[in-house]
């Protein structure tokens, strides 16, 4: 980021710099020359040696008498002389140098210089002294600037400090991966990488010691000794670009074996979060990237993984969080953890995602590798969708070679069902191919087509004997695209290119990526609100220009970047206590807490003022000043946050009255029932009592509250307030007594747990039967384990080959696994329960609904609550009250829901709320249908009309226009105009009342399989909400066709499905406690 270079202080929209002739003065000084300075040349830098000269030089015209130097060195700096003078540890990795009385004698000369030799043992990077002053009898300490004279390689832009190349916008991601080993074979090294076009770098990698599961350097002589090492050249490289950020990257392919156990114990988990801290200070990374390949099993490591890998995964980030907040305590540095994820469904069941993703800074999916030569059929290395239909070959257990879920949308898709916050995702890339020989050209260029070869073809890196089937996108540009036989084809529905050779290795098959592929998946980033791009690998690419994909994915995502001229975002301040209104007797010291974040870096100061005036400040968190010495009258108070770019924000003013002795005196409040530290259940009814009493008048009412929230009120003696339906979690109760005359008093808090009544871990659950019906969120025991039901449909086949929790082929599909049931000591679910809107509350169409929750978990924290209309998600939030708008929401009735996740993963879901929407126009078979608007934010199945057409919303959509949108793969799918019949999803079938069906029946569409229409029926014996969803292969919301209460009958739906893809469907039916699911089949 580049940062402001004055301070402002930000009232709403408004500006105003502060100390302005302070930067006037500053400006004014910039061209004065130094009186001193220093430069550094490098001597020894082979470790643990490290030598040099800081050669200080004065400048002025008078000498320095009785002169010394002092200076700093990096933390893991020991054994520090000089053969010039002597050096005394001044502590703090602070060094005093003085020179000999020989020699030159203790002055230093008018415009003279001074050598002085630097000599230490180091165990991280070689870093030049710095922080250096020069002190005399005749001056006071006088710092200056070191300049390197020895580089470990010369500035990329000839200047001290490098801008990111043009367009760069700092909210987005370029993650580019460099391989220790590039440094050997390939002859590409550190000052290599296109730095300009990357916002990180991951080093790729580190190894975990098997005995102790500490992170290791992975190759000492490539990263820490040849050329100087890598490590010293990547922190070199952050000084010539400063937005620049590096993590190393723990694992990979070959070395995620001691994962497993890294992850299995809270000692091993804090071994390796501690080893993560060292590592990180060491060598100056700015984060940790893991790359565990993988949880559950599937990686290098046969027999290795299995269902608790996902908890523990999300536990060992949570360590390594923990270990670097410290460590920010004491540094004031941000450390980042990302991971390296995997792209299956079967990897990413095996995640705890939604725990995962809120314990780390984001996760960089790998999207590649989705097919390749170890199976015997030929397939897109990264396809964006899928056009294999439901697969190509076919695996002994019955499952696809190609499988049609291996694809960028499903994977993403995928993700952010389960929870995962788009803001925290990036798609990965390849810049290396996979290959196939020995296959026939069939009639689609060699696509799909089956290989009859036992070994990949060579590639460019091989090991003798290894074949490896990839080559370096360079050396694709070089020897094969449309070159030597070859001819580059593409397919339109995966967005992605593809090389055949049938005169080459018996037919050759090269999937790859190139600058058109790339244009659409950062399109597909950009429409998604994804974070970024990350790819693997930086050696790989052809130099800058119209070839690059570097430079092509840079530029595509950075499009309507704003650098070099970023904007800082300001910090947010609220004052949090006294409450607005609050009166205190004079004397009484005042308490005054502030909040204060900053979304784009970090609060440094937060300001506390009284009437205009400065009363005091606080640096860290928990903000809070004590104001004593109040006088008599009305005070405002206001916070001031300031962020570490020096922005600042001025919080809503609160006003107080501080009463003279004597005068009317507030009223006295106390909480007598129940004590501090009382612990109920979630079964209890908790009687709130307190005694409240005025001096001078009388008490007016007495509130109760939890927090900030309201509970409710009194305003007789004794003042009580039943409280029930608490959900598990600890509380705050506090009583607000005010009296006659409008003076209020708020009693000290009580504290007490809500905890869930002891029944055993699988007390009470179902035991698993297949054909029951079930619901979305249910749980039931079976096999000695606990499972939480995900899609009902599934959840509630007959087919239990393939959806018995634990033991169907594809159970996964359906449920998740809590844990074993043991005896109820593990970890507790999070209550959750919807505080607003009240049950059955109506809302205008146009309205906003804004959605609130208590949450709490009796055993952890709250790391994000969701609210849901029926299995389609609303929104999220991680901050109590949960706040959520729902904007533009179509004209119905919905069954909404929250869930809660805790800090371990456990879930829980609210009793459902319904709401209704009505409508504000007439006519038209879009009535009701509320007109697209670029601001709101819109979900899968989420219905608007514009320019006279229906569309519906295929995912996650904001600001994208259904005219420009409309496409099966894009934000929107074009119903129809608003006069058609498709606009109506179909017609309802003519029913007669005395007729009524005694039996609720969905029946299976027809045709099936069809092309383009079909036709849905069923049957209602009564009045009651019922609502018909369909969800494509993967579970993803298509289409919701009704969601009413509509009147006992047949009804009969006519689908136009022109813009739907091919392939499998389910469509299910929920009417009161029925849930049924069928399969339909677009070909």
């Amino acid at each position: 980021m580049i940062k402001s270079h004055y301070l402002k202080l930000s009232f709403g929209s408004y500006k105003l710099p502060w100390m302005l002739a302070l930067v006037i003065l500053a400006s004014l000084n910039t061209g004065r020359a130094q009186q001193y300075s220093a430069t550094w040349t490098q001597g020894q830098r082979l470790m643990p040696d490290f030598t040099g000269t800081l050669k200080v030089t004065n400048h002025t015209s008078s000498a320095v008498e009785d002169y010394h130097v002092e200076f700093e060195l990096d933390a893991h700096y020991l054994q520090v002389t000089s053969y010039s003078g002597t050096v005394t540890s001044l502590g703090n990795n602070r060094y005093k140098w003085e020179p000999p009385s020989w020699g030159g004698g203790t002055s230093l000369g008018a415009n003279a210089s001074v050598d002085i030799s630097v000599n230490a043992k180091y165990a991280g990077i070689s870093i030049p002294p710095f922080n250096a002053t020069i002190q005399g009898a005749n001056i006071s300490a006088t710092g200056f600037e070191v300049e390197n004279l020895s580089p470990l390689f010369p500035s990329p832009c000839g200047q001290p400090q490098c801008d990111p190349a043009p367009g760069y916008d700092p909210s987005m991601k370029v993650i580019a991966y460099y391989i220790s080993w590039g440094v050997y074979g390939r002859n590409f090294h550190v000052q290599n990488l296109r730095a300009d076009k990357m916002t990180h770098i991951n080093f790729a990698f580190a190894n975990i010691n098997p005995s102790t599961y500490r992170i290791v350097v992975g190759d000492e002589f490539a990263d820490l000794q040849k050329e100087g090492g890598s490590f010293d050249k990547l922190y070199q490289l952050k000084q010539y670009y400063p937005h620049l950020k590096t993590l190393i990257s723990v694992g990979g392919w070959t070395w995620s074996t001691h994962f497993y156990e890294a992850a299995a114990t809270a000692a091993n988990r804090q071994a390796f979060a501690e080893s993560v801290r060292e590592f990180l200070v060491k060598y100056k990374f700015d984060g940790v990237d893991l790359d565990w390949e993988y949880p559950g099993g599937g990686g290098n490591d046969t027999g290795k993984g299995g269902p608790e890998d996902g908890a523990n995964y999300t536990r060992l980030v949570q360590a390594i969080r923990a270990e670097l907040d410290a460590q920010e305590a004491i540094d004031g540095k941000q450390y980042l953890i990302t991971a390296a994820v995997g792209a299956g469904t079967s990897k990413i069941n095996a995640m705890d995602v939604q725990g995962f993703f809120a314990a780390v800074d984001w996760a960089n999916i790998m999207t590649y590798d989705m097919n390749g030569a170890w199976a015997n059929y030929t397939g897109h290395h990264a396809p964006l969708y899928n056009s294999a239909g439901d697969g190509v070959g076919t695996h002994p257990d019955g499952s696809p070679v190609i499988d049609p879920k291996f694809n960028v949308h499903s994977a993403i898709s995928h993700y952010m069902a389960d929870g995962a916050p788009a803001n925290k995702i990036t798609v990965g890339l390849p810049i290396y191919s996979r290959e196939w020989r020995d296959v026939a050209a069939g009639d689609s260029h060699g696509l799909y087509q089956q290989s009859s070869a036992s070994q990949p073809p060579p590639g460019s890196w091989d090991e003798p004997g290894q074949p490896s089937g990839v080559h370096d996108y360079k050396d694709l540009v070089a020897s094969y695209i449309n070159k030597n036989g070859y001819t580059r084809y593409w397919d339109d529905v995966a967005s992605v290119p593809y090389l055949y050779n049938p005169n080459q290795l018996g037919g050759h098959f090269i999937s790859y990526e190139d600058t058109e592929s790339l244009g659409h998946k950062i399109s597909y980033i950009h429409q998604n609100n994804l974070a970024g791009a990350m790819y693997w690998e930086g050696t790989q690419d052809v130099p800058s220009g119209p070839n690059s994909l570097i430079d092509k994915i840079y530029s595509d995502v950075m499009a309507g970047g704003c650098s070099p001229n970023c904007p800082n975002v300001d910090p947010q301040v609220s004052i949090v206590t006294p409450a607005n209104g609050s009166t205190f007797v004079e004397g009484t010291d005042i308490t005054i807490t502030a909040s204060a974040s900053d979304p784009d870096g970090h609060v440094v100061l937060v300001e506390f003022y009284g009437d205009g005036q400065k009363l005091g400040e606080d640096n860290s968190a928990p903000y809070s000043f004590t104001w004593s010495g109040a006088a008599v009258g009305v005070h405002e108070i206001a916070a001031i946050a300031t962020d570490n770019d020096n922005a600042s924000t001025i919080s809503s003013a609160v006003t107080i009255e501080v009463t003279e002795q004597g005068s009317n005196q507030p009223p006295s409040v106390s909480i007598t029932a129940p004590a501090d530290g009382t612990v109920f259940t979630t079964a209890d009814i908790i009687t709130i009592t307190a005694e409240a009493s005025d001096a001078d008048g009388s008490v007016l009412k007495v509130e109760f509250f939890e927090g900030n929230n309201k509970l409710g009120e009194n305003s007789s003696a004794p003042y009580t307030f039943n409280w029930s339906g608490v959900v598990t979690g600890s509380y705050s109760i506090t009583a607000r007594a005010t009296d006659n005359e409008g003076l209020i008093t708020t009693s000290p808090a009580v504290h007490i747990t809500v905890e869930q009544p002891d029944t055993g871990g699988c007390d009470g659950l179902p035991q698993y039967v297949a054909g029951s019906s079930y619901s979305q969120d249910q749980d039931v025991q079976n096999i000695g384990n606990k499972y939480n039901c995900n899609i009902p449909g599934w959840c509630s086949s007959s087919a239990a080959w393939a959806y018995e929790p634990g033991v169907g082929q594809h159970w996964q599909d359906g449920w998740s696994l809590l844990g074993p049931c043991g005896d109820g000591t593990g970890n507790a679910r999070p209550s959750v329960s919807i505080s607003a809107p009240a049950n059955n509350a109506s809302f205008d169409e146009g309205e906003n609904i804004s959605f609130s929750a208590l949450a709490s978990d009796s055993d952890g924290t709250i790391a994000l609550v969701e609210y849901f209309r029926g299995t389609t998600k609303i929104g999220e939030s991680a901050t109590s009250p949960y706040t959520v708008t729902w904007t533009n929401a179509a004209v119905g009735t919905y069954s909404i829901t929250a869930k809660a996740t805790d800090d371990q993963g456990a879930q829980g879901t609210s009793s459902p709320i319904s709401i209704t929407v009505n409508s504000n126009s007439t006519g038209g078979d879009c009535e009701g249908i509320a007109v697209w608007s670029a601001s709101a934010i819109y979900h899968g199945g989420d219905q608007v009309q514009f320019n006279g057409n229906k569309y519906q919303a295929n995912y996650w959509t904001q600001n994208n226009n259904p005219e420009e949108f409309s496409d099966p793969y894009e934000h929107w799918t074009l119903v129809g105009p608003c006069s058609s019949a498709s606009a109506r999803l179909g017609h309802q079938a003519q029913h007669v009342l005395e007729n009524i069906p005694v039996d609720f029946v969905l029946r299976q569409n027809y045709p099936n399989p069809f092309t383009e229409n079909t036709t849905i029926e069923f049957s209602l014996p009564e009045k009651h909400p019922v609502s018909l969803v369909i969800y494509n292969s993967v579970g993803e919301e298509v289409m919701r066709i009704t969601d009413g209460n509509p009147e006992p009958g047949k009804y009969s739906y006519e689908l136009n499905t022109t813009n739907w893809s091919k392939g499998l469907y389910y469509y299910q039916l929920t009417y009161k406690a029925n849930v049924t699911t069928l399969k339909m089949r677009k070909e």
